[in-house]
């Protein structure tokens, strides 16, 4: 719970799966009942039966769309989140250096340093 008030723990793209669905009913019934007027009302017309069915095949399609575009804001986050704590697994931590002194800061310097090229 802390970590949803303090925003480290991100409540969006579970809030858009359920938009998704939510977004997609919608859609869905407004092309059905497009369909349903184009066919049974006097100011019906085959454009908007053709419409009608144009949106309930793309509609979903554009909203899925949509929604994972802004889902992959989230993977990036998560993703830089992931190398941020292994690169803090990676370093030498502070007090570390205090304990042992200089030698242990070179000594670890040593060891992770990238191989010299020949």
């Amino acid at each position: 719970m802390r970590d949803y008030l303090n925003f480290r723990k991100m409540i969006t793209p579970f809030v858009l799966q359920v938009l998704f669905w939510v977004f997609v009913v919608i859609v869905e019934l407004t092309g059905f009942s497009q369909i349903i007027a184009g066919l049974f009302t006097q100011n019906g017309s085959i454009e908007m039966v053709l419409i009608g069915i144009l949106t309930v095949l793309a509609g979903p399609l554009f909203i899925r769309i949509y929604c994972e575009l802004l889902i992959v804001i989230f993977s990036i986050n998560n993703t830089l989140l992931d190398i941020r704590s292994e690169l803090r697994k990676k370093q030498l931590p502070a007090n570390q250096t205090e304990l042992h002194g200089d030698l242990a800061a070179s000594e670890y310097n040593s060891m992770h340093q990238p191989p010299s090229s020949l």
